[in-house]
């Protein structure tokens, strides 16, 4: 089938992830990039699980989603749940390593602003630390002491200037009572 779950555009180029495998007619694995007129790019990164989501920051896509690994044309790289690319198509070194025991759902959002990836979804673990479903990320691979603890799945995440803001099916977060949606400074 072919199902986008999550679209970026940088510089006109429309960057899409999902659980497809074809992109008009080529083989395409759950990452593609296409120009305006919906002709492929060359930009041809390859996922072996489904990828729920993809941001830019600068010139590198980040991605999230129930893969293990990417493949590009030097070679393939272990990312649990979460990957950054360039717009060459190469895996960078950033490298979260997220845990989670299920092969599904690990990582289901993830938004950047400032130099920092925040992401969301089922995960218990971040680089080794506990991070109960939403976890934050320097550009550089530092992990963040942001921490807030949702009690259940967080689906959304829109980082912005001014906050972050996160949306799921929790009803605590950050040991405070939040039906579904919380704001951060």
């Amino acid at each position: 089938g072919f199902t986008v779950m999550d679209i970026a555009i940088k510089d006109g180029i429309i960057y899409l992830a999902g659980s497809f495998t074809v992109v008009n007619s080529e083989g395409r694995d759950r990452l593609a990039a296409v120009d305006h007129t919906g002709t492929l790019t060359s930009w041809n990164p390859s996922a072996n699980g489904i990828v729920r989501s993809i941001d830019f920051e600068g010139d590198i896509a980040y991605i999230g989603g129930d893969f293990t690994s990417i493949t590009t044309g030097i070679g393939t790289f272990s990312r649990k749940h979460l990957a950054a690319v360039d717009l060459s198509g190469e895996v960078t070194s950033w490298d979260p390593n997220v845990f989670f025991t299920a092969t599904q759902n690990a990582v289901l959002t993830l938004s950047t602003s400032n130099g920092i990836i925040y992401v969301g979804g089922n995960f218990t673990a971040v680089q080794g630390q506990s991070r109960i479903r939403a976890a934050a990320s320097n550009t550089s691979g530092v992990l963040q002491d942001w921490n807030p603890l949702a009690s259940s799945t967080v689906r959304a995440i829109t980082a912005t200037n001014d906050g972050v803001y996160v949306g799921g099916s929790f009803t605590s977060i950050a040991g405070v009572p939040r039906n579904g949606l919380a704001a951060f400074d």
